[in-house]
């Protein structure tokens, strides 16, 4: 988990265009900023905190985004293996599993990997659902009563969180991009409102591409 959310840095010609446009700022200002707006490839060093075992740790922000990037949580090194045995266990219903050949056709059925022979065309399809899906988010907020889609809390004040919050409100696509590609489901379906709700980073994630999926199985 992030636990640095806002920080301070100079407005220098490497970052003014990007910043300029979110803050009122002139080149070599030292500004605070909030996390989200540093660049991904920042070397500066943030405070996080071990989502399995709770260790707070300082790391460069890329460093913590490429770790979490994975599984889509943050771990230490030291729990590097339970990261693995955790998500295989989830996957494959066994914590020790290991089979490579299995293990990738688990994952092309349930929407982690795309087919080989498939990936050109499943770029091409997202690339195009999220277009048309961006253009609904600004719809989808304003019209929300604050209602979380998937658990039915009110999550309103949330927006306040930081936008990387795992309780921050994000848009999801109810039937994924995946299910759609994977049906043909036209592309203007997939990212249409009618198939758009707003619930939870940390649900949209657990979520994943399983259009059945149970609120009830994860530990609120």
């Amino acid at each position: 988990m992030l636990l640095t959310k806002k920080l301070t840095t100079k407005i220098v010609p490497l970052n003014y265009n990007r910043l300029k446009e979110i803050y009122d700022v002139k080149l070599y200002d030292i500004i605070e900023i909030d996390i989200e707006h540093l660049s991904e490839k920042s070397p500066i060093i943030i405070e996080c905190s071990c989502e399995i075992c709770g260790t707070v740790n300082k790391l460069q922000y890329r460093a913590y985004l490429k770790n979490k990037s994975r599984y889509n949580y943050y771990s230490c090194k030291g729990c590097k293996n339970k990261k693995t045995d955790i998500t295989k266990k989830r996957l494959y219903g066994d914590s020790k599993f290991n089979n490579s050949s299995k293990m990738i056709k688990t994952k092309e059925e349930k929407g982690i990997y795309i087919p080989i022979e498939s990936v050109d065309d499943f770029k091409k399809y997202r690339k195009i659902v999220n277009r048309i899906t961006n253009r609904n988010r600004k719809k989808m907020f304003e019209n929300w009563n604050g209602i979380d889609f998937y658990d039915n809390r009110n999550i309103i004040d949330n927006l306040k969180l930081s936008s990387n919050d795992m309780l921050y409100p994000t848009i999801d696509h109810k039937i994924s991009l995946y299910q759609g590609f994977k049906e043909n489901i036209p592309p203007y379906i997939i990212g249409g409102i009618d198939n758009l709700c707003i619930t939870k980073r940390r649900i949209n994630l657990l979520k994943s591409n399983n259009y059945n999926f149970d609120i009830s199985s994860i530990h609120q």
